[in-house]
């Protein structure tokens, strides 16, 4: 059935009967390399699959995570992971299962696996692709902060490194705890203990701070930060310190905070950055920031501090729980990735939605894209996020729709908030509404058209399939049979009946919607 499924996608018109192919055999309907796929398909090793260029390295969350885990359920896999009601009745099975992983497993390969396309546009001409890999290893969160486990997971953490190395992969992206410093030191220990490696370590701390940076809206004064002392908080207390902004940081180490003192002196050319940097000894002073930047887990019962319709970024594992309707909490530690770079990506990564990638995960692809020959671990070096910020917009990397849609919501009811940071390079992408679409008439769509542009017409709606043609499953000709007609009967049945998501996807290319023709646009023509 997989391989007959996979062909009926790539070949529109065969496989129909997924479960019967009896029935395409009677119709003439069955594909002739049914049978070579399938052996192929059957024959093939892990040895024979090519190596990765880019592997990111994840841990479990809660013990239930491990249901997420593809050869466990690929249902649950391509869903957003949360705590279902029915987990809670085999969570002893579950646990049980915890100290066989301990004994017999240290990581889990090819725990999903995905191509990336350099570009995504259909011009022809020869393109990058880099294949990807997520593996995991076979611990859970409980585990990464209980002392007795430490040396074990360090260990695991090398091992899956080494053998990562020896496939030859190029770029290996170290996830949450993976790069704890009470570990490996942000993959700093590795790197000094394995000089001779040959694969790339990368913690993606940088990307991270670099997205938390470029989502804060260009006009907040003062910040309020939990977790401002790690290596992603750090980087961002000098940048905005040096920026202009007033920082409060929670936290209980006057060390810690005198050591990012020390390094606003060091950056700053002014010299007075530092005194932006306020150091709280608890959350009762965040109640008049504009913003809190939440890096460090938040317990429920400490959201009574946020101030009434604030806006709280965060960055943090695991995310904190939406306690406040009265809050706009945005998830600003993951990125969204332009579909059509993305191919076989199956499964969503932990709870985030399909195709959007934390931080740290896509900044271990564009070390690979990029073809950086530096280890990015240790410090955050916080002149570099910028560097690293604008490679990923190149990539077709930003903001999740659904975090942007947040702020530009937060925006809309706080306009003394001022808008995204001037500099970013990242829009607000809303999903557009009949209303916010230009018009356009069949005269227009004719002369647009004629002008060399790739517009279809669908349920009224018109669509410029450009970037499309060479992604489509049915090929590229189909679809150019209609440049410039309406579409909407081939989809609906025609030729194919499309399914709901495909209709999804058609919604991401709309330009305009189709009007009748106006006697002014007629008599222009």
């Amino acid at each position: 059935t997989p391989s007959e499924h996979s062909l009926h996608h790539s070949k529109v018109h065969t496989n129909y009967c997924l479960f019967m192919p009896i029935y395409d055999y009677l119709f003439g309907t069955y594909c002739t390399e049914s049978d070579r796929t399938y052996h192929k398909a059957l024959s093939t090793k892990r040895e024979d699959l090519p190596s990765p260029d880019v592997i990111f390295l994840a841990h479990g969350g809660p013990v239930p995570h491990m249901l997420q885990i593809p050869f466990i359920s690929k249902h649950l896999g391509k869903q957003r992971f949360q705590i279902l009601w029915w987990m809670y009745l085999i969570m002893p099975w579950l646990w049980a299962i915890v100290p066989i992983l301990d004994r017999f497993v240290s990581h889990f390969e090819n725990a999903s696996a995905y191509i990336l396309r350099e570009t995504g546009k259909s011009s022809g001409q020869r393109e990058r692709r880099i294949r990807a890999e997520q593996w995991a290893i076979a611990r859970f969160a409980f585990q990464y902060v209980t002392k007795s486990y430490k040396e074990d997971i360090a260990g695991l953490i090398e091992g899956a490194v080494l053998d990562a190395d020896s496939k030859g992969c190029q770029v290996i992206g170290l996830g949450a705890f993976n790069k704890a410093w009470w570990i490996n030191k942000g993959g700093d220990d590795i790197v000094k203990k394995y000089p001779k490696l040959r694969i790339r370590i990368v913690h993606g701390n940088t990307l991270t701070a670099a997205s938390v940076l470029h989502a804060l809206p260009e006009s907040t004064k003062r910040v309020f930060f939990t977790g401002c002392t790690s290596k992603v908080g750090r980087a961002l207390a000098v940048r905005l310190a040096i920026e202009g902004k007033s920082v409060i940081m929670r936290t209980d180490s006057q060390e810690r905070f005198n050591m990012i003192v020390e390094d606003v002196k060091k950056y700053d050319a002014e010299g007075n950055a530092h005194k932006n940097l306020h150091k709280a000894d608890s959350l009762e002073s965040g109640r008049k920031a504009d913003v809190w930047l939440v890096g460090k887990f938040l317990k429920d019962r400490d959201h009574k501090y946020l101030p009434k319709d604030s806006l709280a970024l965060y960055f943090c594992f695991p995310p904190p729980n939406k306690i406040r309707s009265d809050v706009e909490y945005v998830n600003v530690g993951a990125l969204e990735i332009d579909e059509r770079r993305v191919e076989e990506l199956g499964n969503c990564m932990a709870d985030l939605d399909r195709n959007v990638f934390h931080a740290c995960h896509a900044g271990a692809i564009i070390h690979c894209l990029e073809a950086w020959t530096h280890n990015e671990t240790g410090d955050v070096e916080y002149k570099a996020l910028d560097k690293v910020w604008d490679a990923a917009m190149k990539y077709g990397f930003r903001l999740p729709a659904s975090s942007s849609r947040q702020i530009y919501s937060y925006l809309c009811k706080h306009p003394e908030a001022g808008g995204a940071r001037a500099h970013s390079k990242v829009s607000i992408k809303v999903d557009k509404s009949a209303n916010q679409l230009k018009t356009m008439d069949p005269h227009q769509l004719h002369a647009h058209v004629e002008a060399g542009e790739q517009l279809v017409v669908i349920d009224g709606w018109v669509l410029d399939v450009e970037d499309f043609l060479a992604n489509h499953p049915g090929g590229e000709r189909i679809i150019t049979r209609y440049i410039g007609k309406d579409a909407t009967s081939a989809v609906r049945g025609n030729i194919y009946n499309h399914s709901s998501s495909a209709f999804k996807i058609m919604k991401k290319y709309r330009v305009a919607k189709l009007i009748p023709s106006s006697p002014d646009s007629a008599h222009q023509k």
